[in-house]
C-alpha cells in the first residue's frame, strides 16, 4: 500500500506492547502471537504511538540514523504495511 505522507496511525486495542531496552515486544491478544522488534523497528513503533505522520517518521528516523529519506521511506512503508497486515495498527481518521 502506498502511504500518504500526512497519514497517521494508532495501535489496535487488541495489541499490547512494551519496551525492554532498545527493543519492543508486541502481543496480539486476540491470537496470542507476539513479535519482537529490533531497535530501528522499535523506534518506528514508538514514533507511530506518539502520533507522528508518515513524513515525520521518515524525517526523524533519517536524522537518527543519518541515512537518506528514500531508503528510510522504503523501510518505514514496509514496516507500516506489515503492522497493518498483522492488525497491530489502523489508520487514524
Amino acid at each position: 500500500m502506498t502511504l500518504n505522507p500526512n497519514q497517521t496511525f494508532e495501535t489496535n486495542d487488541l495489541c499490547a506492547h512494551t519496551s525492554i531496552g532498545d527493543k519492543s515486544i508486541i502481543l496480539n491478544i486476540e491470537n496470542g502471537q507476539y513479535y519482537e522488534l529490533n531497535s530501528s523497528s522499535s523506534l518506528i513503533w514508538k514514533l507511530i504511538n506518539e502520533g507522528n505522520s508518515v513524513a515525520d517518521l521518515i524525517s526523524k528516523i533519517s536524522n537518527e540514523y543519518n541515512i537518506g529519506d528514500e531508503i528510510i521511506g522504503e523501510s518505514v512503508t514496509k514496516f507500516i504495511n506489515s503492522c497493518l497486515e498483522l492488525n497491530f495498527i489502523q489508520e487514524k481518521e
